[in-house]
This record gives structure tokens, sequence and C-alpha cells, in this order.
């Protein structure tokens, strides 16, 4: 067990603002020390890779709104949260990839309040999307190629 080194401080009594993504609201992360320990305990070799971004509820609302309109995909507030941090952070010239794992049926009144009645089925999964899954090989190599040269990731945020 490792316990974060004294460069993070005590953060116990660090409290979030709870926001529509209430799984993300966290203060004091508890997988904060396990994450150091990947990076030898240091915060600096820790923010050379990972950062971290802040996103409220607006935010959350209008990426919601952007990449339904825009993409006609549904996102849930977890995965706006995301989206958002992503392409708040890119560089010129960069792309990038977010993860999620949070689906929009479990968001289900938020989304009727901002987008309207939306059919269970475009919740579940939209059939009209023009972002598509794809199925690629596990393992790391796999997923670098298929991001490397799949154009359709190369789309701006509206």
């Amino acid at each position: 067990t490792s316990s974060a080194p004294a460069s993070v401080g005590d953060r116990s009594d660090i409290t979030a603002t709870p926001t529509l993504a209430g799984a993300l609201d966290v203060g004091s992360p508890a997988n904060l020390p396990r994450l150091l320990r990947l990076y030898g305990d240091s915060v600096e070799n820790l923010k050379k890779d990972i950062t971290g971004a802040t996103v409220n509820d607006d935010t959350i609302r209008s990426t919601i709104m952007d990449i339904y309109y825009g993409y006609n995909y549904l996102l849930d507030p977890h995965s706006a949260v995301a989206c958002r941090a992503l392409y708040d952070n890119l560089q010129p010239g960069e792309t990038g990839v977010f993860l999620s794992t949070a689906a929009p049926g479990k968001s289900r009144d938020i989304l009727t309040q901002l987008l309207g009645d939306i059919p269970l089925a475009t919740i579940s999964q939209p059939a009209q999307s023009d972002i598509r899954p794809a199925r690629i090989n596990a393992g790391y190599p796999a997923l670098k190629k298929f991001l490397l040269t799949y154009e359709g990731l190369a789309r701006p945020l509206h």
C-alpha cells in the first residue's frame, strides 16, 4: 500500500461541488495514491501524462446539446465531461479519444430536460448517429493502429 507523498498534501478535507455528473464529483480521489505509485510517488512525473479538468453544469449541458445536434449522438453527463475536457485541452493539430462507461439511459431525466422527449431507442442506441462503433482486436498495438488510421475520429467539436 502506498500513501500520497507530502507534495500532494492532506486532501481529506476537500469537498466536491455536486454536478450533473455525480459519479465524477470527487474532492479527494481514493485512487490517487495508486496512480502516484505507478509514477514512483512523484507528482511531477504524474503531471507529465495526466491532467485534470473542471467542467460545470452549464458546460455539461452545452456539450450534450452540441454533440447531439451536431453529430446526432447522445452523450450522458459523464461522457460530456470527458468530451469537453478532451477538446478544451487539445493543442492545434492534435486529435484525441475519450472513453466512457456510462450509458445515456441512466440519465434519461437530465437528457429529457435538455433535449425534449427522446425516444427510448435513441437513448439506448442512437441508430441514426454519424458516429459509428468499430470492433478492433484487444491490445495497445491494435488500438494505436486504429486511432492513427481512422479518419472519422478527427472531427471538431461544434
